[in-house]
């Protein structure tokens, strides 16, 4: 678990639909997903970070608690609840909930993905 300070970012965010693959040909080198309401831990949206003028949202600056994840491919979709309530026992935190998908391959590991997972911080 880390702290960081974080910049504000400009994010493309569309809504979420089941069968849609994220990957970094269509969402660009920095996607992911959005939970909006920690109580249901669902995905609500699909993000990429953009520049400025093409965003719709923004995610604002501030204090993030943050940690990553080595975790197999296959089960990325199904750790964003666990890894929410891992982030909300260690930190006070506010919605929304980030997973960023890095799109790396692990070296040596053949199927595995690092995943950031963050939450501002409740200040």
């Amino acid at each position: 678990m880390a702290v960081e300070t974080c910049p504000e970012e400009y994010l493309e965010v569309s809504p979420f639909r089941h069968g849609v693959s994220l990957n970094p040909i269509s969402f660009g080198p920095r996607y992911g997903v959005i939970v909006d309401d920690f109580e249901k831990a669902e995905i609500s949206h699909f993000f990429k970070v953009v520049e400025r003028k093409k965003g719709n949202y923004v995610k604002a600056a501030g204090k993030y608690a943050c940690f990553y994840q080595e975790i197999e491919n296959d089960d990325v979709a199904g750790n964003g609840p666990k890894a929410l309530e891992y982030l909300r026992s260690k930190a006070k935190v506010v919605s929304p909930f980030y997973q960023e998908d890095f799109s790396s391959s692990v070296s040596g590991h053949d199927g595995s993905v690092i995943i950031k997972y963050s939450a501002k911080l409740d200040l």
